[in-house]
């Protein structure tokens, strides 16, 4: 890193944080939302829902991404990603016949189980916004919400 030259001009037009810091300017561009979910979706780390994927996807788990086996932490797992983009696709292509249609995925984070992510399928009906929320809230980021403290403490990061 020390062999690295930076020009006066880079260096202006670029400016670089510390590692593990985040220039406070970066939360100016985002916001966060809150919104009530509705719909279907299916808990993909649960123990039903991998035993119905388990045909479908433990030869390719283990033979084309060389996972031990296909189970919760193959889904957890931030590698391979097109493992999980299959799953997802598979259950979005679910109908009426094979336990769908579903309107999006639930999973527990890598991070710790305490933390629920949810992915909402694009629908047709879908304008700029899921038909599937309501009640959108978008405000602008706290740099003091216990919630943004918990992530920076998580991924060990500081604010500048």
């Amino acid at each position: 890193m020390a062999a690295i030259e930076v020009s006066d001009e880079d260096d202006e037009l670029y400016p670089t944080v510390e590692a593990g810091t985040v220039d406070a300017s970066w939360f100016r561009n985002r916001r966060v939302g809150r919104a009530d979910l509705a719909g279907r979706y299916c808990d993909v780390t649960n123990s039903r829902t991998i035993a119905a994927l388990r045909d479908s996807f433990a030869a390719m788990a283990i033979r084309e991404f060389g996972l031990g086996d296909f189970d919760s932490s193959a889904l957890q797992n931030s590698q391979p990603r097109a493992l999980t983009q299959r799953v997802g696709r598979f259950i979005f292509g679910r109908d009426a016949s094979d336990g769908g249609p579903f309107d999006g995925i639930q999973f527990g984070s890598r991070h710790g189980a305490d933390i629920v992510l949810w992915a909402i399928f694009e629908q047709a009906d879908d304008g700029i916004t899921s038909t599937r929320l309501d009640n959108i809230d978008i405000d602008l980021i706290d740099l003091q919400s216990p919630d943004l403290l918990s992530v920076l403490r998580l991924h060990n990061l500081t604010i500048a």
